[in-house]
């Protein structure tokens, strides 16, 4: 279907759940490497300092969950409204067919 100016650009809608499925993993792999390092770095970590860091990395992977589901619901709802739009169109284009 030809994008139309009246109409929303589908194809753009998906795009943009493709570049936040991009976004995410990157995301993603920038948050299990930092906490690879913590890991490790605790693994050798033994005096002073220890407990509040431990603490500040169990908050730091409760905060990486808060945003994880962000993400995935952000990315869910794009694809709903996406999915919604495409079919509006079709009924849209059914109705008004010559």
């Amino acid at each position: 279907m030809p994008y139309d100016a009246h109409y929303s650009n589908t194809p753009a809608l998906q795009d943009v759940s493709a570049d936040l499925s991009n976004i995410r993993n990157r995301f993603d792999g920038i948050m299990e490497a930092l906490e690879a390092t913590a890991v490790q770095t605790f693994g050798v970590w033994d005096g002073a300092g220890e407990q509040p860091a431990r603490s500040n990395n169990t908050e730091f992977n409760t905060e990486f969950g808060t945003v994880q589901s962000a993400f995935e619901a952000l990315i869910g709802t794009n694809d709903e409204v996406t999915a919604q739009m495409v079919s509006m169109h079709s009924r849209l284009n059914k109705t008004f067919e010559m």
